[in-house]
């Protein structure tokens, strides 16, 4: 089962900069895993960074880096979709920016998307706010993805639209507490 992890980032570069590189060595040991970083017209010369610095994830196909360039202002849920659209695996995680995974959170998320189907995982980061949500790629395709036409940006809204549409379509919630979850602190 391969599992995609999904990253958009439109000035962020300060935060990928830590996170990427941090997510990548504690995930080595597991095969057929992906981050997919989509630059959302990022103005921080994250396009730089990530030719200079993911140099062999990029070739191995660890890391699948794709800008946007056509559009000046930054749609979340559009950046999400295109995130997960170019992901290859069959298991879907949202990973913000600011978002490390932590020593053994991979390990089970994949255990515990491998022996359920119809499950939707979300795990809060941030208080109040959304933070990871994984579906399994089908059931991601089924819910039509994030709600771009009509979602106001901020405050994770996004999330919690798809995971409630993700409830209601019968998929069980299947989140756990990691106690290696954590995201740099921000205003």
């Amino acid at each position: 089962m391969k599992t995609s992890f999904a990253t958009t980032c439109k000035g962020r570069l300060h935060h990928l900069r830590e996170t990427l590189p941090q997510n990548l060595r504690d995930t080595a040991h597991i095969p057929d895993l992906e981050f997919n970083v989509i630059d959302y017209n990022s103005p921080d010369g994250l396009e730089e960074w990530m030719r200079e610095n993911m140099v062999e994830p990029i070739a191995s196909g660890r890391v699948v880096y794709y800008r946007e360039k056509t559009l000046p202002n930054f749609i979340i849920p559009h950046a999400k979709n295109l995130a997960h659209v170019v992901g290859t695996g069959d298991v879907l995680l949202n990973l913000d920016a600011d978002e490390f995974l932590g020593e053994g959170f991979t390990e089970q998320f994949i255990k515990v998307m491998g022996s359920r189907k119809k499950v939707v995982a979300q795990f809060g980061i941030h208080p109040g706010h959304g933070g990871r949500i994984g579906f399994h790629r089908e059931d991601f395709y089924k819910l039509r993805g994030y709600e771009e036409e009509k979602m106001p940006w901020g405050r994770a809204l996004d999330d919690l639209d798809l995971w409630t549409r993700a409830l209601h379509e019968g998929l069980q919630n299947a989140g756990f507490q990691w106690p290696t979850m954590r995201a740099i602190e921000h205003g």
